[in-house]
């Protein structure tokens, strides 16, 4: 078990746990020690808080990865995110050590590097970005002096940035750097992209167009940070400092906050000078809840106020219309579910082999619904594998009914194949085959005569091909035929024979007419 001793900046392992009291916490500590299943001091009397549930830390942790969504309005979509957000793994967040105020205690500001931050720092291009900006202060006061827009504010702004995440604003309360903004930077082109908005923090530059310009679904490139590096009251320099912020793998905005464990301080002391300042003139004070309200805003601990309103409004989204809509869902599924079980049970009825060993489920919430309907399925898979083996007959052996990814590339060609085959009727050929079909026995006779005539004209030519000399002959005798029968009239009368000479002979004399 962690635990805080006496040493204020040292962490040891010990049995009993001394929760951090919650004047001493920052938002960032809380996250960590809540998400992490620490409890927390929030009353002189000893009363903790903490999250038992891990779903509920999960649901803290989404609300620690979404900012901005904390003063938003509470969306579906965010809803849903947070739900699907509670089956995740909780990260293991580092706890930043604690801090017992000190009054001896007095840093100097010594060093400022900023990168691709606004005001102080061009963007340059993606791959290319100009050499840091580099302050260092030297002299125990600095005055600035420049016109509107050189920077002044912008280099305070790196400063605040760097130790709360937020930047001054002129005419209102100073606001968080993780809420993204529309942006457009005309190149001067007239190619038509020029006015396609990306969206950019307003921490980071805005891109020169003539030197950098996204496509029109290209995320910008965010590669922004600030490090500080302080002085201590005896002169000796502190680990630098940095807060960052870059995109994800999906495009998301993401940040790195600072360590800020090395300056040894208490964490509302880093918004003392910075944004406290800003706040006043923004805070109305009148009963105990007011004055509450405002001293949680400027602790910083305000936004916990926000996303506890914002939690609270997602849970009742969540218990109200979201849950009426799943409750129609589920009353569809059902009813498409009991479709599917009467279509099935038919065809079952129709097909005794294909009949499981166990009946069809109902409809059900329970658990064990997905587990029958997996059985189900592993049934209907095997009878589909044994009765597409059939298959391998006209496929051949390298169709396996086995594999998935046969089995689904064949039914996929069957549909296309079966209305080929329905339209088959439709050939000449097919249907002379099925006229075929109508032919009487008389019709027959004749064909069989025909073929008969066929096969022995074709033993003829056989026999000619055998002897080329008698086909020659053949061959004169029957021009010469074609050609009398050419020159004289087309019709004769059958031949008839007349009694020839006493020697009993007979001549052949065809008449023609």
């Amino acid at each position: 078990m962690i635990s805080w001793i006496a040493n204020p900046f040292e962490r040891v392992t010990s049995e009993a746990l001394i929760p951090r009291p919650l004047h001493l916490q920052s938002i960032e500590s809380l996250f960590a020690e809540l998400i992490g299943g620490e409890r927390i001091d929030v009353g002189s009397d000893g009363e903790t808080f903490g999250l038992e549930s891990a779903k509920s830390r999960a649901v803290l942790d989404w609300y620690r990865r979404n900012r901005p969504k904390w003063s938003g309005n509470v969306m579906t979509a965010d809803v849903e995110a947070i739900c699907d957000h509670m089956g995740t793994a909780l990260p293991v967040l580092p706890v930043p050590e604690i801090t017992v105020p000190n009054s001896a205690r007095r840093l100097k500001l010594v060093k400022v590097v900023a990168h691709r931050f606004a005001g102080v720092h061009a963007y340059g291009q993606p791959g290319n970005p100009p050499e840091d900006f580099v302050f260092e202060p030297r002299e125990p006061a600095t005055l600035f002096e420049g016109w509107n827009g050189a920077g002044k504010t912008s280099l305070l702004n790196a400063i605040v940035w760097c130790l709360t995440g937020e930047i001054l604003r002129p005419q209102r309360a100073p606001e968080s750097g993780l809420q993204e903004f529309h942006a457009i930077f005309p190149s001067g082109s007239d190619d038509g992209d020029d006015k396609a908005p990306h969206t950019i923090p307003p921490v980071t530059p805005l891109p020169d167009g003539r030197r950098y310009k996204p496509g029109p679904n290209e995320r910008v490139l965010v590669d922004t940070w600030v490090e500080l590096t302080f002085e201590d009251e005896t002169g000796a320099r502190l680990r630098p400092i940095r807060r960052q912020y870059g995109r994800n793998q999906r495009g998301k905005l993401e940040e790195t906050p600072p360590d800020v464990s090395p300056l040894k301080v208490d964490p509302a002391a880093l918004r003392v000078g910075t944004v406290m300042p800003a706040l006043l003139q923004y805070l109305q004070v009148g009963d105990a809840s007011d004055l509450g309200r405002a001293v949680a805003r400027l602790t910083g601990l305000a936004e916990l106020s926000d996303l506890a309103k914002h939690a609270g409004k997602a849970r009742d989204k969540l218990k109200g219309e979201m849950r009426k809509a799943r409750e129609a869902d589920i009353v569809n599924a059902d009813k498409r579910f009991s479709e599917a079980r009467s279509d099935l049970s038919g065809r079952i009825a129709e097909f005794g082999d294909m009949a499981p060993a166990d009946p069809l489920p109902e409809p059900s919430n329970s658990s064990e619904l997905e587990q029958q309907l997996a059985g189900l399925e592993e049934h209907f898979t095997a009878k589909k594998t044994t009765g597409l083996k059939a298959a391998q007959s006209i496929l051949g052996e390298a169709f396996d009914p086995s594999e998935k990814a046969s089995r689904d590339d064949l039914e996929k060609c069957i549909g296309p194949a079966l209305g080929q085959l329905q339209n088959s009727g439709e050939l000449t050929s097919a249907r002379r085959l099925k006229a075929l079909s109508t032919i009487d026995a008389t019709e027959w006779q004749k064909v069989d005569a025909l073929i008969a005539q066929l096969r022995q004209e074709a033993a003829v030519l056989a026999e000619l091909n055998r002897k080329p000399d008698i086909a020659r002959r053949k061959q004169l005798y029957a021009r010469v035929a074609s050609w009398s029968a050419a020159s004289t009239a087309t019709t004769f009368r059958p031949a008839t024979y007349v009694a020839g000479p006493s020697t009993g002979s007979s001549t052949r004399s065809p008449s023609v007419l």
